[in-house]
């Protein structure tokens, strides 16, 4: 048969071994603190690369800011200049006065054309008093109280100063 070729009675008689207690012995290993300050150092100058490389780009991405808003700028002075020149020729006098012409129908005064108007005297005193203190149907006090207006003043003033131009 074929279970004859192995033979295990023989480690059936022996004693059972005890499992042994193996001592672990620490072994330290010596790094070196140069490699690791060398690799602190690195990863210290790669960030600071990283935020200079930053900044950089935030400052050319300012700089092309500053020259569209120059641009806008000089865009916005162009056109208030065309709108100062479109006001200006519009509010030229030649043009208004043709405007004034053609459209409103007003016309320039021929310069042998004068008109004079002298103004009522107001303060004036006549002989033909009724005895009620009227003059001429109209009361004194009237007459004084219209010599009194500031408009009315300011018109009799400029018909004396258009008299004696």
């Amino acid at each position: 048969m074929a279970q004859v070729q192995f033979d295990y009675s023989t480690l059936w008689d022996e004693p059972v071994a005890s499992p042994t207690v193996k001592e672990v012995k620490k072994t330290y290993k010596n790094t070196h603190r140069r490699g690791k300050f060398v690799v602190k150092l690195c990863i210290c100058f790669f960030i600071y690369a990283l935020i200079l490389v930053f900044l950089c780009i935030k400052g050319a991405t300012l700089g092309y800011q500053i020259v569209a808003l120059e641009n806008d700028i000089k865009y916005y002075e162009a056109q208030n200049n065309r709108m100062k020149y479109n006001i200006q020729g519009v509010s030229a006098l030649d043009k208004v006065e043709l405007i004034a012409i053609n459209e409103l129908g007003m016309y320039k005064p021929e310069k042998h054309l004068t008109i004079a108007y002298t103004a009522p005297a107001v303060n004036q005193v006549l002989d033909n008093e009724n005895t009620d203190g009227t003059v001429g149907g109209e009361s004194l006090q009237e007459n004084t109280e219209i010599a009194n207006k500031p408009l009315y003043k300011i018109y009799a003033n400029l018909l004396l100063l258009a008299e004696k131009n």
